[in-house]
């Protein structure tokens, strides 16, 4: 069964389009929470996370607070 979405095309105008069903949304990646000696940080890390990096150092990997991670575990 398809799926109608309504498009909004370069010109302004919307239009009507079908698309397949099975064609999946990319999830959204959640908040991503870590410590820090100023206290808790969020932030979304984008890509996936490295095998060797702590989750909670990849959370601030690409933040002014990488390297000053404190580990909850």
């Amino acid at each position: 069964m398809a799926v109608r979405k309504l498009i909004k095309s370069s010109d302004g105008t919307k239009s009507w389009e079908s698309m397949s069903s099975s064609v999946k949304r990319r999830p959204t990646q959640e908040w991503c929470a870590f410590y820090t000696p100023m206290g808790r940080m969020v932030s979304k890390p984008a890509g996936k996370r490295p095998r060797h990096m702590h989750p909670e150092e990849w959370c601030a990997e690409k933040t002014p607070f990488k390297g000053k991670v404190i580990r909850s575990y």
